[in-house]
């Protein structure tokens, strides 16, 4: 809320900055149409641009939703044939992956602070050393098809997990953002810079259209950002996969 307000404030000032240049070049050299194009122009250029981080903000989610539900379902196969084992490592790794798939979907939802993602982190690497030495166990007791299998599962359990850690560490790019907010800047000068030239306040108009994109803008924000904002992927893979019943979304 408070860059909703920060960013509506700028946006307005840009505007109003515009409008008196434009009253003052409109008195000097009447009304061109020229002005006209270039902030088509460039309302156009800044429409496409939010387009463009709109698409790789929702492809950045996406992958972050995916990646929970490959990673909920890698923990899910894996415990699945360690439970169709009958040795007692296996059943120790089938009771480590539970256990596991708790703390993968804590990290899912966890906030944006580093004492809490180290916490999740420590233990994380932790019970993947201890599924791998049980399995390495395994091994030396049933050095079987099956035990190959949940070899594979295994691995593919460690391999999601990394790619959900890289996706949920992976920052929205500040090109993007300051390209993005800048054009905005500037777009709400020129639209100022017209509506002066026309002597055409419009204030309660142009406010209505720097809320719309501010509003915009924050949206774009918060569904890139992996840990911050209102709009998070939920951990209701990992709570069906441990038999508890999920958050609301």
């Amino acid at each position: 809320m408070l860059f909703f307000a920060a960013l509506f404030v700028l946006q307005f000032l840009m505007h109003q900055i515009g409008f008196r240049a434009g009253r003052h070049h409109g008195m000097r050299e009447g009304q061109p149409e020229s002005v006209g194009i270039v902030v088509s122009a460039l309302l156009g250029l800044q429409s496409f641009v939010l387009a463009l981080t709109l698409s790789f903000a929702s492809a950045h989610f996406a992958e972050r939703r995916t990646g929970t539900l490959n990673e909920a379902n890698a923990i899910g196969t894996a415990r699945l044939r360690a439970e169709a084992l009958s040795a007692a490592p296996a059943a120790d790794i089938a009771r480590l992956l539970q256990e596991y798939a708790r703390v993968r979907g804590e990290a899912t939802t966890a906030p944006n602070d580093s004492a809490i993602l180290g916490r999740i982190t420590d233990q994380t690497n932790s019970l993947q050393q201890r599924i791998w030495e049980r399995f390495i166990a395994l091994m030396a007791q049933q050095p079987t098809p099956p035990t190959v299998s949940l070899e594979t599962a295994l691995n593919a359990v460690f391999d999601a997990t990394t790619a959900q850690r890289y996706a949920g560490t992976y920052p929205y790019p500040k090109e993007l953002v300051v390209l993005l907010i800048g054009l905005a800047l500037i777009g709400m000068g020129a639209l100022g810079f017209l509506l002066g030239v026309r002597a055409t306040p419009l204030r309660g108009l142009s406010a209505l259209l720097i809320a719309a994109w501010s509003l915009v803008i924050v949206a774009i924000l918060d569904i890139g950002a992996p840990r911050a904002g209102l709009i998070r992927t939920n951990a209701a893979p990992f709570e069906w996969l441990i038999g508890e019943t999920p958050a609301a979304p």
